[in-house]
């Protein structure tokens, strides 16, 4: 499978066929077991668009907060589901940002928070980094500390995870 870096590479410049976008709806009510599902099956549709030479936008949303008024970073349930996908490694399988315009896929054209959330969102909800309203001004190094001491890690984890998950 292609590293997140090469996924966001080839979404950049462009690719020779526009991705598909997958957005998987989440509860705050979801069990880590039917996370671990959502994981196994964002990883294989991955697998699969990368097989047959296409490429696979993958986000996340929270469902039952529509007509909440309080933006996800001002909800505790939202907060603390972050913080569970987080640690089973769910993230691993998202698009890498979605709220960084310069960095979001073609087919999110810089308005990725609209079809979901990326892996930087769902950790910034998780540690209370998200400030919902404001313009996303994030600092290359900020970015480059990101996916080295938090995705690197997330991606391991999360492999882990769901093969852990297949020997029991």
């Amino acid at each position: 499978m292609s590293s997140k870096n090469d996924r966001l590479n080839r979404h950049r410049k462009g690719g020779s066929q526009p991705p598909d976008v997958m957005v998987v709806r989440l509860g705050v009510h979801y069990t880590d077991a039917e996370i671990i599902g959502v994981m196994r099956q964002v990883r294989g549709a991955r697998a699969a668009h990368e097989k047959g030479g296409k490429c696979l936008v993958a986000t996340c949303v929270i469902m039952g907060y529509d007509d909440d008024p309080r933006e996800l970073d001002q909800i505790p349930e939202v907060r603390a589901l972050c913080a569970r996908l987080w640690e089973l490694g769910l993230p691993s399988f998202l698009e890498v940002f979605t709220s960084v315009a310069e960095l979001t896929p073609r087919p999110l054209d810089g308005k990725g928070c609209g079809l979901g959330l990326g892996a930087y969102e769902v950790w910034q909800l998780a540690n209370g980094r998200s400030q919902a309203g404001l313009p996303k001004v994030v600092l290359q190094d900020d970015l480059k500390a990101f996916m080295e001491k938090e995705l690197a890690p997330l991606n391991s984890r999360a492999d882990r995870r769901l093969a852990d998950c297949r020997n029991n």
